[in-house]
Formats: C-alpha cells, structure tokens, sequence
C-alpha cells in the first residue's frame, strides 16, 4: 500500500494541471464554490498553495465570494452568533469557540485599541494630541470607527476614524498605523452642515 503523500510535496502524478500556468489556475481556485474548499485545494501541494495565498488572488477571491455573516458585535462589544437555520450557523458556533469575544487579552486599563479576538492580536491605539483637540468648546461625543482597507493598501495596515462632536463643529480625526499617529481630516461648522444647534436642550438645561 502506497504512502501518502506529505503536504509540502509536489502535486501527485504529472497531472496535466501542472502543466497549466499560473493564470489558468487561478481561474480554476476562484470557480470553487467556498473558502472551505480553497482552503483544501491549498492543502493538496505546495504549487496549488503558493498561488492561493498570493494576496492579490484573494483579494479577487474575496471579491466573488464574499465572507459568510457570521454574527453582529453591539456597542458594549458583546457578540452575538448566527443561529440555525443560517447557512453560517455551523461556522459562527466554532468561531465563539476559538475567539475571545471578552478582550481578556487586551491590558487594562486603555484609551482605544483594535482587536482581533481570534487571533488574540491588539493594537493599542495612542491618544488623540491635547494641540489637535478644541479646548474652548466643551465635547459631547466620540464616535470611533475601524475604515475598511482598500484594495491597493497592506493588509497588515489599518486606519481609525474618530467624530469628535464639540458645540459649534465636528471634527474628524483620522489615525494611520502607517505612520502611528492621529491627524486632523476635516473640522467643519454645524451650520454648514444645514444643522442649527444639535445641543440646544444641553445648553438650555
């Protein structure tokens, strides 16, 4: 009886799929119907992996399979998982599994960071400078959203985007991990945004 073949080899027998260049087997991989199965064809020789984990072929992949909902993340952070009947359902479950959706991992006490509860990995975030900030005017809010990375950007990167609602404007700050630091975008009027006064019940009690 045969020996399997180790994961590392090269692809079994002289397949005729060898012989195909790189371009016709990336459009063999991106026909295949789920992560799940790229995943296996990554696994069945080092070739086939090579071409799949090139970012560029998932970042096509992704752009024709999009991923699978697996749950939603609520404002205290909590996460809550697809249920059955959802076709995520089986997936979603070993996700809570695997993750630590109570930032365990993360050192306390902190101003802002970026998790990944999968993997367990954390940026802590620095605080926004006192010389940026309006202090004159009293902030009613912050806002703080994680901006999606374009498609020409590293993956590895990531941008955060903070609203800071002060009385008479709004200010946007942008932090780039590129350069580890938070920068002015935008600080516009409430007027010219067509809003009269979003505080005048605060100001008025």
């Amino acid at each position: 009886m045969a020996s399997p073949t180790p994961p590392d080899a090269e692809c079994p027998t002289q397949s005729s799929l060898l012989a195909l260049p790189d371009v016709n087997l990336e459009d063999i991989f991106l026909r295949l119907p789920t992560p799940a199965a790229l995943a296996r064809a990554s696994l069945a020789c080092a070739a086939f992996r090579r071409i799949i984990t090139e970012r560029s072929f998932l970042r096509r992949f992704r752009k024709l399979h999009p991923p699978p909902l697996l749950g939603i993340i609520d404002d205290e952070g909590v996460f809550a998982p697809t249920e059955a009947p959802h076709p995520s359902a089986p997936l979603s479950r070993a996700l809570v599994q695997g993750a630590d959706f109570t930032y365990s991992f993360v050192p306390k006490p902190l101003d802002l960071a970026v998790c990944d509860p999968l993997s367990r990995r954390y940026l802590l975030l620095p605080p926004i400078p006192e010389d940026m900030t309006i202090e004159q005017e009293r902030l009613y809010e912050l806002r703080h959203f994680l901006i999606p990375i374009r498609e020409n950007e590293d993956e590895t990167s990531l941008k955060v985007i903070c609203l800071a609602y002060y009385r008479s404007k709004l200010v946007t700050f942008i932090f780039s991990s590129v350069t580890g630091q938070w920068c002015i975008a935008a600080s516009t009027s409430w007027s010219s945004l067509g809003v009269v006064d979003p505080f005048r019940k605060l100001f008025s009690c």
